[in-house]
């Protein structure tokens, strides 16, 4: 947590405007960060846009913060004019990838793997164009 906590205050004195916070209830729930997308298929050759992380803790799934959050995320990279749009999700986190969907998000073929200390990730790539 130490160690986290540090990171982020760190990337929000250089980005805050690449963070986004859900509340409810007065807490903070969620956020989400967004920025220029790091692939080099689309991220060097056009202008989009990346979700690069989106969460909601758990107690309040289902009564569509996740929308608010998304959208609101959306409108903040296509007001940079950033577009299409690309986010990565676990290939195995099926609630995460019927979210992207319903939201007009569609995966676009592209996989990948990546080792972390703690674990292998295979993600896949979704998409969406905004114009």
């Amino acid at each position: 947590l130490e160690d986290r906590t540090k990171w982020w205050r760190r990337e929000l004195r250089h980005a805050p405007e690449d963070a986004l916070v859900a509340e409810h209830e007065g807490l903070v729930v969620g956020f989400a960060r967004v920025a220029k997308c790091r692939d080099h298929d689309h991220g060097l050759l056009h202008r989009f846009g990346e979700v690069q992380a989106i969460y909601l803790v758990e107690s309040v799934w289902g009564i569509g913060l996740g929308r608010d959050l998304m959208r609101a995320a959306e409108e903040r990279l296509t007001a940079r004019g950033l577009g299409p749009l690309c986010v990565w999700v676990l290939a195995r986190n099926e609630r995460a990838r019927r979210f992207y969907t319903a939201a007009g998000w569609s995966a676009d073929g592209v996989e990948k793997t990546e080792t972390m200390p703690w674990a292998t990730l295979h993600e896949v790539r979704y998409v969406k164009d905004v114009s």
